[in-house]
């Protein structure tokens, strides 16, 4: 590559190399990168629905163990607000949301300041674009400029809790062992020094009789991608330098793999119920990491005796494998295959039943050389393939990212995690910058591609487990009153 000195030195700084600079040229120039999916994970083939009581018996499963275990509840917190407030800052007031925001904008949370600055509610278009300009300003609220964990999100007698607060309160129904509990966030620097403050403090008063932790991350800059305009070149900006963006969420399988715990529930932030209905979140969560914990005691079990020679061992490993994490029986060829494909992080992943709501959803597919269950988002799929659309309209099941990982081998080491990343399932976004357009690159999701080489069971759970706050219109839902 001929690059500048400038540019040379920009990739120093961010400890980025020419060949993976290369690497995602190529991808770029590939074309749209689908996933091809073989079949829907639908209930007994992919996704298991829990009985009564298997349920019980992997809550007791974690209950039983989490006092000995290091629990980390992993947020991606890094997302804008002001997609929550599209629809106001279009400023068409006769739009159905607008309509329904300001028809009930008295069950909001941050209510009471909207009527210390603006008054009670009224008819009129000024009021109503007052309210906008206070909410979205910097010289009012400000959301339009904050993180989407900074919003206020429910109302408690003694005030609103934003989306961050409410993390911490969850925590404590699961998160939380004799060996401590901690809340991993991943924000960008924008995150003020003010607000991790004040996250912090919330901490520490939860915490005087609990050892619950805050920890922040941000994205690698090393994890930063290229992009291609419409001659196939790398984008520069005006000032001649390389156009990076940040890689997607794709690039926080860096942060998660810096964690030292045991066990790790992956939440989005947006998706957190108010105490009252978080009853049903606590039961899920212990359930899902009950089952974990059953099959990383069975994973190692087998992994030892197979590194000892076992041949017995050998027989038991194919039959584990086959019943919880294959679509079709599986046979190996060598003891050192059953190990490697068995050495692998696990996850457990909460599946909801499909209602309609965007997103990934739950798929067997070939990656990495295996057909494995596999969180495929919609985008992936090549929806002019009449095959594939068929098998996408077989779907049952909906991804909420509700997970629970185990991280560590058997020597209690981190894995590697980057060698479980299949990076053929990269996306290609179209944008737009300085008047051109553009074609990015983000890294295989954190979920999606960027755990393709886990081991994965999907286990159904209940609807009341996914409140999403996409739009600011999501918190007059039932769930978040």
């Amino acid at each position: 590559m001929n690059l500048s000195a400038d540019n040379q030195a920009l990739l120093n700084e961010k400890q980025i190399n020419e060949e993976e600079i290369l690497r995602q040229v190529q991808l770029l120039r590939s074309g749209t990168l689908f996933t091809s999916v073989e079949a829907a994970c639908t209930p007994g083939q992919g996704i298991t629905v829990l009985q009564d009581e298997e349920v019980e018996l992997a809550i007791g499963v974690f209950n039983e163990a989490k006092n000995r275990l290091k629990l980390t509840k992993f947020v991606p917190a890094s997302g804008a607000a002001s997609r929550m407030f599209k629809h106001l800052f279009s400023k068409q007031l006769d739009s159905t949301l607008c309509q329904q925001f300001f028809s009930e904008i008295e069950r909001f949370p941050f209510y009471p300041e909207i009527e210390e600055s603006c008054g009670k509610p009224e008819s009129t278009e000024s009021w109503q674009l007052q309210v906008i300009d206070f909410l979205l300003s910097e010289d009012g609220l400000n959301f339009g400029g904050l993180p989407k964990g900074a919003i206020p999100f429910h109302s408690y007698p003694d005030g609103a809790r934003n989306a961050f607060i409410e993390h911490l309160h969850e925590s404590l129904g699961y998160g939380i062992s004799q060996q401590g509990g901690e809340v991993h966030f991943t924000v960008t620097k924008a995150l003020s020094a003010h607000s991790r403050e004040q996250i912090l403090n919330h901490a520490q008063n939860l915490s005087k009789e609990q050892k619950l932790h805050v920890s922040y991350s941000e994205q690698f800059e090393n994890t930063d991608t290229v992009a291609l305009d419409e001659q196939n070149e790398l984008v520069h900006l005006a000032d001649g330098r390389l156009l990076f963006r940040p890689g997607g969420h794709g690039s926080l399988i860096k942060n998660l793999a810096m964690i030292d715990t045991d066990v790790v529930f992956i939440k989005n932030i947006d998706n957190v119920v108010p105490d009252a209905q978080k009853g049903t979140t606590y039961k899920w969560k212990k359930v899902l990491a009950g089952t974990l914990l059953m099959l990383v005691e069975r994973r190692d079990e087998l992994l030892r005796a197979l590194k000892e020679g076992d041949r017995t061992a050998a027989h038991e490993a194919h039959s584990f494998y086959n019943k919880y994490f294959a679509l079709d029986e599986v046979s190996f060829g060598s003891m050192d295959e059953l190990v490697a494909l068995l050495d692998r992080p696990i996850r457990v992943a909460g599946m909801v039943r499909n209602q309609g709501e965007p997103g990934g959803g739950p798929y067997w597919t070939e990656s990495m050389g295996r057909l494995s269950a596999q969180i495929v988002e919609a985008s992936q799929i090549d929806l002019n393939n009449s095959e594939q659309r068929e098998i996408m309209s077989t779907a049952s099941h909906f991804n909420p990212v509700d997970i629970v990982c185990n991280i560590k081998n058997l020597d209690g080491q981190n894995y590697d995690l980057d060698r479980f990343v299949d990076h053929n399932q990269s996306f290609i976004t179209h944008k737009s910058i300085e008047g051109r357009e553009i074609r990015a690159l983000e890294h295989p999701g954190l979920w999606n591609g960027g755990m393709a080489g886990w081991l994965t069971l999907f286990v159904e759970v209940p609807l009341a487990t996914f409140a999403p706050v996409k739009t600011v219109n999501d918190l007059l839902r039932d769930e978040h009153q």
